[in-house]
């Protein structure tokens, strides 16, 4: 089973689901300033060479277990080793493109991504700082991002990221508003266990222009590896 995280995580990019899903997404644009706060993109989705996560997956007609791990570095994106890449900027957590999180970390906070020529992904941070809960058991400071997009007239997608603070991604959802069938779970990604330190052994392929390590908090008490029972 291939899964490229739109969360791959991390991340936010799970091309492999994504595609299970139908949702396909293109650039966004960007703001020059980011305003003060208390709580930092960096630290719901921190980046570092050689962190994994493992996530229960589901989708119908399938169970199983993925892996994702950032294994290197190209022009200062992290790659993970299922196809998804990965940036901190000042205004927002993105992959090649769009943003995945963006500033200011506010419930109500809305931003685009052109599709196509008649379709937009409309997302929208719906919460920060609540609980929340994975197969890895409940978290106390999550945020949680939602994404909506129109296909065509007989249906709709949306997507739900929940990233936990000092972990990264802890949960994807994906669901289908089917015109005449109402609304069906497509894809469910669930945190087992995660290694924030499993050793950096990928060196960056642009090593001039690609930092060594990108800025990451952690949640007060959240170990740096955790496995589930």
């Amino acid at each position: 089973m291939r899964l490229e995280t739109h969360a791959s995580l991390l991340l936010g990019r799970t091309g492999g689901m994504l595609t299970l899903a139908m949702l396909l997404v293109a650039g966004c644009a960007s703001s020059s300033h980011r305003p003060e706060r208390d709580r930092s993109i960096e630290e719901y989705a921190p980046l570092k060479l050689g962190a994994r996560w493992s996530y229960a997956v589901r989708y119908p007609g399938q169970e199983g277990e993925m892996t994702v791990s950032l294994v290197g570095m190209e022009n200062q994106y992290f790659m993970d080793d299922r196809g998804g890449y990965f940036l901190h900027t000042p205004d927002g957590l993105r992959d090649k493109e769009r943003f995945l999180i963006r500033y200011p970390l506010v419930p109500g906070n809305k931003w685009k991504s052109v599709v196509g020529p008649s379709a937009v992904e409309h997302l929208e941070i719906v919460s920060v700082g609540e609980p929340c809960e994975a197969a890895a058991g409940n978290f106390a400071d999550c945020l949680v991002v939602m994404g909506r997009i129109r296909r065509d007239d007989t249906m709709s997608l949306e997507i739900r990221w929940t990233w936990v603070r000092g972990i990264g991604l802890a949960k994807l959802e994906t669901t289908a508003d089917l015109k005449g069938k109402g609304t069906l779970p497509q894809v469910t990604q669930s945190l087992k266990h995660y290694d924030l330190q499993a050793g950096a052994t990928a060196a960056p392929s642009t090593p001039a222009s690609a930092p060594s390590d990108a800025p990451g908090g952690e949640e007060e008490g959240a170990p740096e590896t955790w496995e589930s029972e």
